[in-house]
């Protein structure tokens, strides 16, 4: 059953350029280094069929590199119903297909490659409560319905080889799959919802959450310390060099100060990205080599409180709004291939879910859904490292 279509249509460009001049403008990337990166890499144009770089494909409706495959996962039900069917769409850069994973909510997807990739669900067990399980795409089919611990609810996932894999709940505890099977819970710190978690090696991970920043570096357990500057309220940690990373929420633990919490190296910066005047913090973040991109709103439209989602975009330095995502009223996350081939779920203008693209010049909603009613994180081959 098909989940949603799309045919992509940029101006063409000479080999190893960006799909058109407009690109510039709207990305504030100047660069001419970067704009005319190596034929083959993310976003920029094709030279043929077969000269994307790994884990990219070029697109046969404009000739530009992009992700080879996507999936978003999303629910049936009212989001925080659990009787509702979690349902993953799986897109070759012009479809969706969509299969289903079990009754429940799904919560995060993540993987290494395109046979290798783990989608979480938020689902009722027997016992009258909730907890999590998994499933795992190997490429051709949807393995077997992995459970773990009761209570032990996944709110992220991250992993960069097939047996080096982090979840991280909404108790301060983490879990790590090895390949053949996951650990038992492992503490971070007891009682705290952790959102997010992240690495660049094995022995380089980072969880956060609830005025929290935790790392694992490989020796057998969590260092966690609190941050009184900067709270997360559910965005994720996005990245897009080896030692640095941008985690969303608001600054000075505030929910009118949208801001992001920055790691670099070893020290951590917190940044604002407004005045306060939306009542919005930052829900979604992407980052890749040259630049990064936020989504800041507010959870409620009350007086000044603006619920419609702002883009922020960072390049040089300097944080600048950009204006509304057009026809949306609510976003869950961000994943791109490149900053000319962005994705973020949410909902549109009706409140429907929906998945906006932006292809390097304008924001769009190629992909609309009927029988899903929440579409929540997003993840595909070609993200930049």
């Amino acid at each position: 059953m098909k989940l949603f279509s799309i045919a992509f249509a940029i101006g063409l460009g000479a080999c190893g350029a960006v799909p058109n001049a407009a690109s510039d403008a709207s990305t504030g990337d100047d660069n001419p280094d970067t704009d005319a990166g190596p034929c083959g890499a993310a976003g920029q144009t094709c030279c043929a069929s077969d000269t994307c770089d790994v884990g990219l494909a070029c697109t046969s409706a404009d000739q530009v590199c992009r992700a080879a495959e996507v999936w978003v996962v999303g629910t049936t039900g009212d989001g925080n119903d659990l009787t509702g069917m979690a349902m993953v769409g799986h897109g070759d850069g012009t479809s969706f297909t969509l299969d289903m994973l079990g009754t429940g909510s799904p919560t995060a997807i993540s993987g290494t490659s395109a046979s290798d990739v783990w989608a979480i669900v938020r689902g009722p067990d027997g016992n009258n409560g909730q907890t999590s399980f998994a499933r795992h795409w190997n490429g051709v089919v949807w393995g077997a319905q992995i459970n773990f611990p009761e209570g032990f609810i996944v709110t992220d996932l991250w992993g960069n080889a097939p047996n080096n894999y982090w979840a991280v709940d909404n108790g301060g505890t983490a879990m790590h799959f090895d390949g053949v099977g996951w650990s038992a819970p492992l503490t971070i710190s007891a009682g705290i919802v952790l959102t997010g978690v992240w690495g660049s090696s094995a022995s380089n991970v980072w969880a956060v959450g609830q005025g929290t920043v935790a790392h694992w570096d490989g020796t057998g357990s969590w260092a966690a310390t609190t941050r009184t500057d900067f709270h997360v309220y559910g965005s994720r940690i996005a990245t897009g060099r080896e030692s640095s990373m941008i985690v969303g929420g608001a600054a000075e633990g505030s929910a009118e100060v949208p801001g992001v919490l920055r790691l670099t190296g070893s020290d951590f910066t917190v940044e604002k990205l407004g005045d306060g005047v939306d009542c919005a913090t930052t829900t979604a973040v992407w980052s890749g080599p040259d630049d990064e991109w936020a989504l800041t709103a507010s959870s409620i439209s009350l007086n000044n409180c603006d619920a419609h989602p702002t883009v922020m975009h960072h390049v040089d330095g300097v944080w600048t709004g950009t204006g509304k995502l057009p026809n949306a009223s609510r976003v869950f996350s961000m994943w791109g291939s490149s900053n000319r081939d962005l994705f973020v779920t949410g909902l549109d203008a009706t409140g429907a879910a929906a998945v906006f693209h932006y292809d390097g010049t304008t924001w769009k909603t190629p992909y609309t859904t009927s029988g899903v009613k929440f579409l929540f994180s997003a993840w595909g081959t070609g993200q930049p490292q």
